[in-house]
């Protein structure tokens, strides 16, 4: 769920939601010259928020909303704007703003449900939290009465529905339900869905094969090869795993992620240990991205490729290094523990 970049509320945990829709000013509503300013003003707001510089962002986009105050574009971009600063509760009355002036947009909606899941996860479990996520489940629910192909919005419901305790709404045939939704139109992200469903259900060998039959629909789909490798890196099915995750990176030579997770596979099972720890030392070669593990867990995961193979003082120089550079890993911790 995202916007094929980088931070992404998804309503219930901060992963990438994939549904960004470029947004143009209302036409028509006034003369040409009075336009273009705006029209710049926005067109510079974007590129500030593509290049996530959203402080910038945000003042273009108020410019804008000064400006022309029936701009549902504008205040669409300032909540877009104010989540990527951490700042959902000043996003709500913007997204809720562009819901009145653009009632039938979907993604208005879908947008406005991410701000109060997020403020809803942040208050945990609370009067606060409670009629925050009731409020996102409404907005979510709404996008998709207006848009009933959203699937950013059915992808949140389904999270929202197994992470939900039952007083708050959780339910899994809901869940199931959205997923059913979700094939109707999408069969590849219909079959994701279910997968997600069977790991919450503790089902991982269900959850593969729901991942088999995606892959057989979308041979090439980096996304899906990923979730089956690191899936089957869980259930130890460990050449399975690196089969899928050297084609992910086959696919996708420069996602550092693939990379990462080739070393990390080797880290674990104790196979594949010579291309792990190239592929780690690639990883560390440069400043990992917002969203990609530290070179604290890189370095950690070389360690235990060191361990693997023998070599002690090696792995013992890894792992401290690992340590002053993420001192609170508790797993890291350990791992130090037993190398000194």
């Amino acid at each position: 769920m995202d916007r094929n970049a980088r931070r992404r509320s998804n309503g219930l945990h901060r992963v990438s939601l994939a549904l960004i829709v470029v947004m143009g000013l209302m036409a028509g509503r006034c003369l040409l010259g009075a336009a273009l300013p705006a029209d710049a003003a926005m067109g510079e707001g974007r590129a500030l928020f593509d290049s996530a510089k959203f402080e910038g962002a945000k003042t273009a986009f108020e410019r804008v909303a000064r400006a022309d105050t029936n701009s549902a574009a504008a205040a669409f971009w300032v909540g877009r704007s104010l989540m990527e600063l951490e700042k959902e509760p000043d996003a709500v009355p913007w997204f809720e703003k562009a819901t009145v002036l653009e009632p039938k947009s979907a993604e208005n909606h879908y947008w406005l449900g991410n701000a109060h899941g997020a403020i809803a996860q942040k208050a945990g479990v609370s009067f606060k939290g409670m009629g925050a996520i009731r409020k996102g489940r409404s907005a979510w629910e709404k996008a998709i009465e207006l848009d009933p192909k959203h699937l950013g919005a059915r992808q949140t419901l389904i999270l929202f529905f197994l992470a939900a305790p039952g007083i708050a709404g959780g339910s899994i045939d809901k869940a199931r339900d959205q997923a059913k939704a979700v094939a109707g139109f999408n069969p590849v992200e219909g079959h994701l869905a279910q997968a997600r469903i069977a790991r919450y259900e503790k089902k991982p060998a269900d959850a593969e094969k729901e991942l088999d039959a995606a892959l057989a629909l979308s041979p090439t789909n980096t996304a899906v090869l990923a979730q089956r490798g690191l899936l089957r890196a869980e259930m130890k099915k460990f050449d399975l795993a690196l089969a899928d995750l050297r084609r992910w990176r086959e696919l996708a030579p420069k996602n550092r992620l693939a990379i990462y997770q080739i070393g990390r596979l080797a880290a674990l099972s104790g196979q594949g240990l010579a291309e792990g720890e190239v592929a780690l030392k690639e990883y560390l070669a440069s400043e990992p991205l917002e969203g990609e593990p530290g070179k604290g867990s890189a370095r950690w995961r070389l360690a235990l490729i060191y361990e693997h193979k023998g070599d002690k003082a090696a792995a013992r120089s890894e792992i401290e290094a690992a340590a002053k550079l993420e001192p609170k890993n508790e797993q890291l911790q350990k791992t130090l523990n037993r190398l000194r």
